[in-house]
């Protein structure tokens, strides 16, 4: 059984057994309404004085208010981005001037490219050094080291970067506990939460997190949407890294001054459709979906595919009850196994995931991900398996 029938989800119509929301969840029929209505009604967000610009900015802010809500956060610490990766590059540029030759950034082998890539480039433009926290692999889960975590930080420690969920492991981390330890040592810390928001009642207030980024097209929403949280405090202490119109308070021909507030890192046209997008998947969820039953269905059905997994012989690189489950098989290159599982209408992903460090780790070239979501079933996993099984057979 299923959260919500995968037949509200026009991708699906056709029987695809979809899991592949790790990359990014289907629209729901709802979502899809609500996105053309925004198409009908978009205008320029705070750039007219008429009627229709003035109901898309209340409509835009109003999307803010309701992401904002979503994760704890107020109205005023959360922007809007194109993506996670544009997110965290912008926050990235925003401290090329504000460190120096010597300063240290924490991240972890765990990371996605786009929370390690941006703060590679950082390093080499300021002269900051860049520390990696290790993968812990006693547990035969990839997990990030604490006591090797305790090491690397020191008064040098200006920026500590991780993520929440790893999108290959899928082992929830110790947030709070990871950020703590940074602040101890006055770092400014980054959670990239693109994996753990969309399956986990998140509660920034409860992390205590500098900054938090999650895209809204792995939640339902539209591509080309993204939030970045950044603590109220720490606003006024960041610099804008991308410049337009927009985000400026005053501008003449030699010098501009930009608006204090968290508007200042939206610079050009606002992402309207987009954001009223991700207001519609986030209704969606409070509409349909519980946490907890959500997490409790995803750990079921990665129960039943890692039990089935192991019996046709498959290495698992996953935590048991993650809201995914990564996998090989030692006579197959991960790519022919998503080929072959597209001729039973099953959508799967394989590859590094844009986590090369880690499946260098992992001493593996590519892996197959399943990633589940409301609309996944227990008869979803098992026809998976039937056709690995069927794979199996032609060895």
């Amino acid at each position: 059984m299923n959260l919500i029938s995968s037949k509200e989800y026009p991708l699906l119509e056709n029987g695809l057994v979809y899991f592949d929301s790790g990359s990014l969840m289907p629209l729901h029929k709802k979502v899809i309404a609500d996105t053309v209505e925004a198409m009908k009604i978009s205008a320029p967000v705070g750039r007219g004085l008429y009627k229709s610009s003035e109901h898309a900015t209340y409509l835009y802010e109003k999307a803010r208010s309701c992401v904002a809500k979503f994760i704890n956060a107020s109205h005023d610490e959360v922007a809007f981005f194109a993506n996670s990766t544009y997110a965290l590059n912008s926050l990235a540029l925003s401290f090329r001037n504000e460190l120096k030759v010597g300063d240290e950034i924490v991240v972890s082998e765990l990371e996605h490219h786009s929370n390690l890539i941006p703060w590679q480039e950082l390093c080499q433009h300021t002269g900051a050094v860049l520390k990696i926290v290790k993968a812990n692999l006693d547990s035969g889960v990839a997990r990030f080291d604490l006591e090797n975590y305790k090491t690397l930080l020191s008064s040098k420690t200006k920026i500590v970067s991780f993520v929440a969920v790893s999108n290959v492991v899928g082992a929830i981390e110790p947030v709070a506990e990871i950020v703590k330890l940074a602040h101890s040592f006055n770092a400014f810390v980054v959670v990239d939460a693109a994996q753990y928001v969309p399956h986990y009642k998140t509660d920034v207030k409860t992390w205590q997190a500098d900054a938090v980024i999650f895209s809204g097209h792995k939640m339902g929403a539209v591509p080309s949407i993204a939030a970045l949280y950044l603590k109220q405090d720490k606003i006024d202490t960041l610099k804008p890294a991308i410049f337009g119109g927009g985000m400026v308070f005053e501008v003449s021909p030699t010098k501009s001054t930009f608006l204090e507030n968290i508007k200042k890192f939206e610079a050009g046209t606002p992402v309207f459709v987009n954001a009223l997008s991700l207001e519609s998947a986030i209704n969606l969820y409070e509409d349909k979906i519980d946490f907890q039953k959500l997490k409790e269905h995803e750990a079921k059905l990665s129960l039943r595919l890692q039990e089935g997994l192991k019996n046709i012989g498959a290495k698992i690189y996953s935590a048991p009850e993650a809201h995914l489950v990564t996998f090989s098989l030692e006579n197959f290159h991960a790519h022919d196994v998503a080929a072959w599982c597209d001729n039973f209408n099953i959508a799967v992903r394989a590859g590094d995931h844009c986590a090369q460090p880690l499946h260098k780790i992992l001493n593996y070239s590519g892996t197959v991900r399943a990633t589940f979501g409301p609309y996944n079933s227990l008869d979803d996993v098992n026809y998976f398996l039937e056709s690995l099984s069927a794979l199996n057979l032609k060895v």
